[in-house]
């Protein structure tokens, strides 16, 4: 039974890779947490098609990375950013939900947001950055008491050069433009 178990893992991985292929109905162990479900719902973000019928946004799943985890409020707890679709005009954008918050901000999808605009359509990578890598105007611009822990920020790009980083200063997200 093991070895049946593993070899069906196996296989869906293989699948998952394989652009085009759905996975209806099996768990591959890539989505969100199941803490974000709820600050989905209240922020009015379908998780799937068909969840919320009327919801403002959908989670997009267009890049293989639809979502990235880090510890974007330096709280020690892992927050997640989510791809996201505004379903009123289809641009694209990016929801960050904070482990500590009850709603998910929403950053492009309709609403300009720094140098990104309010279309993140051209977004084609994006990763999680430590505190360490971030440029020191964004390591200095934290408002209020410090975090815990050194926190994460969203590093986005086109075609593997980065155009942005995005942090949160303990109020709000912030955009800090980076180089080539």
């Amino acid at each position: 039974m093991m070895a049946i178990r593993r070899s069906m893992n196996v296989w869906v991985l293989l699948l998952a890779a394989v652009p085009g292929i759905a996975l209806a109905g099996l768990t591959t162990g890539m989505d969100p947490p199941h803490w974000a479900a709820k600050q989905m719902k209240t922020s009015g973000i379908e998780a799937w098609p068909g969840d919320d019928s009327g919801a403002q946004y959908d989670v997009s799943r267009h890049l293989p990375t639809y979502f990235v985890e880090g510890d974007f409020d330096g709280d020690s707890k892992s927050d997640i950013a989510v791809l996201v679709r505004r379903n009123a005009d289809e641009k694209f954008g990016i929801a960050v939900f904070l482990r500590s918050g009850t709603k998910a901000k929403v950053l492009g999808a309709g609403t300009r947001f720094g140098n990104g605009g309010d279309d993140f359509r051209w977004l084609d990578t994006w990763s999680a950055r430590g505190e360490d890598d971030f440029p020191k105007k964004a390591r200095s611009a934290w408002k209020g008491l410090p975090p815990k822990t050194k926190r994460d920020g969203l590093v986005v790009a086109k075609g593997g050069s980065p155009r942005g980083l995005i942090v949160y200063d303990g109020s709000k997200f912030v955009w800090y433009p980076l180089a080539g």
